[in-house]
């Protein structure tokens, strides 16, 4: 559950210096990703706790704001009315924990969900700012993806990547990262019909999207390929399902798919169960379906 925006960037180093002052601790840290120090000045707000390394106090006034709106749009779109069927860490008070890193630029990544929080750039990193990351209309959109990997391991109560395809869980993260002002060149490539769909394939090969059950199933052979071939397909399979003109179902049934992984149901049966159609019959199908969905 991480998203990489750091196209064509190589030679970008990440620093491993630690200033004095800082704290050993975090929730990050349990995720044995990046264990790194907070400076001890999170800022609070009413479902989230920014915590960073040296972003100043602006940048995480603004992060917080573009998170509470973000969490309350994507808890309408999933039908979400309260938060009590998100199984929040105990020792988390039910809020969010969000590490907004300036003094880091990792290479490979820009922000990472685990379990009832992530991490991302801070609004001020200056490699990124230099880079036009942390412009609104570029930021915000990554905010939206990694909150909705974050609701995903809330609902399910575990960060456990076993039970959803990958297909379905970054399907749905895009789309959640979708707004009026979305700027698709700098993120991911939207298929809307057969043509686009044709040459993609026509690049890559025909490899079957839905048939990735874990990120780390996805083959990398060929540069850029997860980007540019896997999560369009990803979306459009994801918008294939909750398209009236597609399977027909909604995002009420995403929402069910998710909360059927803590009933010991299935992912194979809750999707045939809220959306008619199995992950065994949308993997055999698949490209026969987009098809018949696509326009020429």
């Amino acid at each position: 559950m991480c998203i990489i925006i750091c196209i064509g960037l190589a030679g970008c180093k990440e620093s491993n210096v630690k200033p004095s002052g800082m704290v050993d601790s975090g929730s990050w840290y349990e995720t044995g990703f990046t264990p790194w120090p907070h400076d001890g000045n999170p800022l609070e707000g009413e479902n989230f706790i920014i915590y960073s390394d040296a972003a100043s106090l602006e940048a995480r006034e603004y992060l917080l704001d573009v998170c509470e709106e973000v969490f309350t749009t994507i808890k309408e779109k999933l039908d979400i009315t309260d938060n009590s069927i998100l199984q929040f860490p105990a020792d988390r008070n039910n809020k969010i924990h969000i590490y907004a890193y300036k003094n880091y630029a990792p290479t490979n990544w820009g922000g990472q969900a685990y379990y009832g929080g992530y991490l991302v750039y801070s609004p001020d990193n200056p490699v990124r700012t230099g880079w036009g990351h942390t412009d609104p209309e570029n930021y915000e959109p990554l905010v939206r993806h990694e909150m909705m990997h974050v609701i995903q391991t809330l609902i399910l109560g575990n960060n456990d990547e076993s039970y959803l395809y990958s297909w379905f869980a970054e399907g749905i993260a895009i789309e959640m990262s979708v707004t009026s002002e979305y700027s698709e060149e700098k993120f991911y490539i939207r298929i809307d019909s057969q043509t686009e769909f044709d040459s993609l394939i026509s690049i890559y090969g025909q490899r079957n999207p839905v048939a990735i059950r874990h990120s780390w199933d996805r083959p990398n052979d060929i540069e850029g390929i997860g980007n540019y071939y896997y999560y369009p397909m990803y979306w459009l399979a994801l918008r294939y399902i909750t398209d009236s003109e597609g399977v027909g179902g909604s995002f009420y049934d995403v929402r069910e798919v998710l909360l059927d992984g803590t009933r010991g149901i299935s992912f194979n049966t809750s999707l045939k169960n809220r959306f008619g159609i199995s992950q065994a019959e949308f993997e055999d199908q698949f490209f026969d379906l987009m098809n018949d969905y696509l326009p020429d």
